[in-house]
């Protein structure tokens, strides 16, 4: 490849980018349009790699929300009278639009993110998937029939019913993936769907929403509202909304639940995580190592599942960190559009340096800085990247329990090594946390997997891999890493309503005692 190719594919999709939302009744607003200053606007996006402005809005406000909902609620009921096929084409056909324009997709939320390009790309071909998924579900999404004994006559069935107008709120690091996640198996219900975005991160819910209207949804199926906090509280807190769906931090997990629990609508909340990565002493040290490098490096670290705990049996760690180091060592940083760029840039400034102060703690505290955790340095003749945004993969050494960096989520590329003697006392460690999202666990015996996976408190666990998530495998967390789950059948499930109907096929007796 030309070494400026990807420099020019990036500048083009930046450009593309502009002349889309240009032509478009959208709100958001190109950066590089003249009409536009961005003075007049709440939020400007920016490319994490670059740090250069995409895009200028406005919150969306309480009057705006309000019509939305209303308009939303009329939509669902269209939506849910149209015939159960129907309903299937349109979502498949959605899926196909995502498919057909995943490199698109990906661009824009590369643009957004930071993270490299390939990765967005199987984010977005995973997201089609989903629609395939859901849209299977809807024709044998019905309730049950049992008789009723001793009258032959008698029995009761059940209803699936949709809720009505569901809401979702999804975080930066996986936008897209998000606003699919939270609005397609509410879809596939019947319901209608309010979504979102983290301010961070607009640009791909907005075109899901053009994707949706494209494939034939009706009109206001599915909406988007553009904003901070404050516009998000009013989509919980609206009276037409009657669930929501959270992927975010505790604090604003807590936010959400109470309002949540005022108006006694449920919800289903996806928060934090710091799981651990247990490599037993039979483990194959090279699969092992490319299990850790999947669970603490992809979006640069910003996975709430990640296994930033890497529990390595003592007989082992010296092979094993000697294995791992060499290859974080190959781990390119760069341009996202760059097709041999490992790492993109974090989500902003602030947030690297959020990072870098946790690994800064750890080496106060008495760890061993291996490698990395380092801003690089780019060659600014031929690239415009913003050092500020990057940081190098890091690897901590004789770290412990008590550490700030091993208790606390991180949420960058930054390994913790803790050692461990026995089985028992691994479980122990891995589960002394206030949080339960994810788990793992390298060895050659299939007991004694299966035998840790039953022990670890979480909501998944990896045997030999790290960081899989196919459409159809549920996802979700235990304590503060939160409840409910998204990516399965359990998710359709949650975005209904049970309705138990009960058929008398005989004559009543007489109700008191003569």
């Amino acid at each position: 490849m030309n070494p400026d190719s990807y420099l020019e594919h990036h500048k083009q999709a930046v450009e593309k980018l502009h002349s889309w939302l240009i032509r478009s009744q959208l709100p958001l607003k190109s950066a590089t349009d003249v009409r536009d200053s961005g003075l007049n606007y709440d939020y400007t996006s920016y490319d994490p790699s670059t740090w250069s402005p995409l895009v200028h809005y406005k919150q969306t406000n309480c009057s705006q929300l309000d019509e939305m909902a209303v308009n939303a609620c009329k939509a669902q009921k269209q939506w849910f009278d149209l015939p159960s096929l129907e309903r299937v084409k349109i979502l498949r056909k959605v899926g196909d639009l995502v498919r057909a324009e995943a490199n698109w997709l990906a661009e824009l939320e590369s643009l957004d993110t930071g993270k490299p390009l390939w990765e967005a790309r199987a984010d977005i071909e995973a997201c089609a998937d989903s629609f395939e998924l859901f849209a299977g579900f809807i024709p044998s999404f019905v309730g049950i029939h049992s008789p009723v004994p001793p009258n032959p006559g008698s029995f009761y069935y059940t209803r699936r019913e949709p809720f009505g107008l569901c809401a979702g709120i999804g975080a930066w690091n996986f936008p897209f993936q998000m606003a699919v996640w939270k609005s397609v198996p509410a879809l596939a219900a019947g319901n209608s769907f309010i979504f979102k975005p983290s301010p961070l991160t607009p640009l791909t819910a907005v075109r899901l929403y053009e994707l949706y209207k494209l494939a034939g949804c009706p009109e206001n199926l599915f909406q988007v509202v553009l904003g901070g906090a404050e516009i998000g509280q009013a989509l919980v807190n609206h009276p037409l909304v009657r669930k929501v769906s959270f992927t975010g931090s505790v604090e604003g997990g807590r936010c959400v639940l109470k309002c949540a629990a005022e108006r006694i609508i449920p919800s289903t909340l996806e928060l934090g995580g710091k799981s651990p990565l247990i490599i037993m002493s039979d483990a194959n040290l090279d699969e092992a190592v490319k299990g850790t490098l999947m669970a603490n490096f992809y979006t640069q670290g910003q996975v709430c599942s990640n296994a930033a705990r890497v529990f390595v049996h003592n007989s082992i760690a010296a092979p094993f960190t000697r294995k791992l180091i060499e290859s974080v060592e190959q781990i390119m940083i760069g341009d996202p559009f760059n097709p041999k760029v490992c790492m993109g840039a974090l989500i902003s400034p602030e947030h690297r340096q959020n990072v870098y102060s946790y690994i800064q703690s750890a080496i106060s505290e008495g760890a061993t800085l291996l490698i990395g955790g380092e801003m690089p340095h780019f060659d600014k003749v031929r690239t415009n990247l913003n050092n500020d945004n990057f940081i190098t993969p890091c690897i901590l050494s004789n770290c412990n329990d008590n550490m700030k960096v091993v208790k606390e989520e991180i949420f960058g590329p930054v390994i913790t090594l803790l050692e461990f003697t026995s089985e028992d006392e691994v479980i122990q460690r891995s589960n002394n946390s206030e949080f339960g999202l994810a788990g793992g666990v390298f060895t050659q015996n299939l007991a004694t997997a299966h035998r840790i996976a039953q022990e670890l408190q979480c909501g998944s666990v990896y045997i030999n891999s790290y960081n899989v998530y196919p459409p159809g495998i549920p996802f979700g967390g235990y304590k503060l890493s939160g409840f409910g789950r998204e990516n399965s059948v359990d998710t359709l499930l949650a975005y209904s309503q049970l309705k138990s109907v009960y058929v008398e096929g005989g004559s009543l007796p007489y109700p008191f005692p003569k």
